[in-house]
């Protein structure tokens, strides 16, 4: 109240006041108010002043603390690791140096060391003879020092060892596993002219393990039962072992996986044996056509896996099949009388024979016969066909066909 005493000593003598006409109460009341309002100030701008010290105080402290935070975290910790890591590249630890070093990210030459590191350890691997795992840390640091030029060193060294592996198949005769070599090999060396030779002696094999099976099954005779078929087969599993093989000739290569095709047709048709006897017929049928023209187009490559009468044979029955597809897909239609159905329609032939005199015989649902002569059938000739068979002959029936060919010369 240090104000108020000063408010009232200021008031001079009551005599002085009173000359002048103040009234005492309502003097003094307002230099206590004056004092009052003096002290409210003070205190206002006291606690401000405060606020600011604890403001400055508090933000100061922070500052102090995130120094001393990215002082340790920043610097100290990272110094503390680094170091941790070059000690452990001294002790030879590459990998467990990268993990520290990686963490770093980067700090001082980090990276670099990070490189020297991974270097050292391709380097290791050379010495253990891990050429696998050097020529991959290698190439993650192809740019770093000699790198590129350790992969090549690399790449020679694994091709001369797969090659020398591969002419030691080659040699013992075991050439499933040297082809394999020598086409991962590609250009190395003769590894091509390994393989051209190795795929030479599989094409001689394969067409005489072929002429032998297509014999064997010549002189076989099927019963009626499924074991039997399944025997029948089993005379093909010698041809199974070249289904994954490539021969020099691509075209015998593609005509050798027709024919394996035609083999898993027919064990497929076994299937049906005890269930559906006419789904097992038309299956079998048709893995036994798809093999016969493989067989024939074998023939006109120049390969002989049947002798020519065989293969004639086979043309024909060939034939037979393609005329008979032709002539069951041909529009039927009835001539202008009403008396007849009229099937007309082409058929090529596929082969490279020249049929002379070639005669058609049909039969009409098992009963009506018809016959025609072929007098010349060139390959690759279309031949036009016109059957006339009496509609008295089946008057509520669908027509079903038989076809029969035969010829009395031919030349190749």
């Amino acid at each position: 109240m240090n104000h108020v005493k000063d408010a009232i000593h200021k008031l001079g003598c009551i005599n002085d006041m009173l000359l002048y006409g103040y009234d005492m109460n309502t003097y003094v009341e307002e230099a206590l108010s004056r004092a009052i309002k003096q002290e409210q100030k003070r205190q206002v701008k006291a606690k401000k002043a405060r606020r600011r010290y604890m403001t400055v105080f508090i933000l100061s402290a922070l500052v102090l603390l995130v120094s001393v935070q990215y002082l340790y975290v920043g610097i100290i910790i990272p110094k503390q690791k680094y170091k941790s890591a070059q000690s452990l590249m001294e002790q030879e630890d590459y990998s467990e140096a990268i993990d520290v070093l990686s963490k770093l990210g980067p700090y001082s030459n980090s990276q670099e060391l990070i490189l020297q590191a991974k270097y050292s350890m391709a380097e290791e691997d050379l010495e253990d003879g891990d050429l696998t795992g050097a020529r991959a840390i290698f190439i993650s640091i192809s740019d770093y020092k000699d790198s590129k030029q350790k992969v090549d060193e690399i790449d020679s060294t694994v091709s001369e060892k797969k090659y020398n592996s591969a002419k030691q198949y080659f040699d013992l005769g075991q050439y499933d596993k040297a082809i394999l070599l020598f086409q991962e090999l590609g250009e190395y060396k003769d590894s091509a002219d390994y393989i051209n030779s190795i795929q030479d002696t599989y094409q001689e094999e394969f067409l005489a393990v072929l002429k032998k099976v297509l014999a064997e099954r010549e002189k076989y005779s099927v019963e009626d039962t499924k074991g039997s078929y399944e025997s029948l087969l089993n005379l093909e599993q010698p041809i199974l072992g070249y289904k994954d093989i490539n021969f020099t000739d691509e075209a015998l290569t593609t005509y050798k996986n027709d024919y394996i095709n035609g083999l898993f047709v027919q064990q497929d048709s076994l299937s049906y044996f005890d269930v559906d006897t006419e789904s097992f017929k038309n299956t079998w049928q048709e893995g036994y056509y798809e093999r016969m023209k493989a067989v024939q187009e074998i023939y006109e490559l120049g390969y002989a896996p049947v002798d020519a009468t065989t293969y004639k044979e086979i043309v024909l029955e060939e034939l037979q099949n393609n005329l008979l597809k032709s002539i069951a897909n041909a529009p039927v239609s009835i001539d202008a009388t009403g008396d007849n159905y009229v099937i007309e329609d082409s058929c090529e032939n596929s082969s490279k024979i020249t049929f002379h005199n070639l005669k058609v015989t049909c039969i009409w649902n098992g009963k009506y016969e018809t016959k025609q002569t072929i007098e010349e059938w060139k390959p690759s000739q279309k031949i036009t066909y016109r059957w006339t068979i009496p509609v008295s002959e089946f008057p509520h029936e669908n027509l079903t066909v038989d076809i029969r060919l035969s010829d009395t010369s031919a030349g190749i």
